[in-house]
């Protein structure tokens, strides 16, 4: 009996160089820690695993449409905070607002990518 071989491609050993996956992990971390929730709270909340949390909130995971609705709504805000950049304070204010329809056309590529919607 041959044993198939084992690979990483599972899991990442690095942050996804993707800036709406690190923008989610971002926003996803901020707005736990604004609600006063433990990742396992949260995690409870939502019905997954906190490891599963901790990747997220660590830029590794991809979540589908499901799981971002799951926790935005746990959290209290829209799907959509967490994937619109947050200003940093040391940011200056940029003179134009965020064009929220390129960020949701931004959001959908990202998924049709992944394979979480066609």
């Amino acid at each position: 009996m041959v044993l198939p071989a084992f690979t990483n491609e599972a899991a990442p050993l690095h942050k996804s160089t993707l800036p709406e996956l690190v923008t989610l992990s971002r926003n996803l971390r901020r707005a736990r820690e604004e609600s006063g929730l433990s990742q396992q709270a949260l995690a409870d909340k939502a019905g997954i695993h906190r490891s599963y949390l901790v990747s997220l909130e660590k830029g590794v995971g991809n979540p589908s449409l499901e799981k971002m609705v799951s926790l935005s709504t746990c959290l209290g805000i829209d799907v959509i905070d967490l994937l619109t950049p947050q200003l940093s304070i040391d940011m200056p204010v940029p003179e134009q607002k965020i064009n929220n329809d390129m960020v949701l056309r931004s959001v959908v590529e990202v998924l049709r990518k992944a394979g979480a919607i066609e």
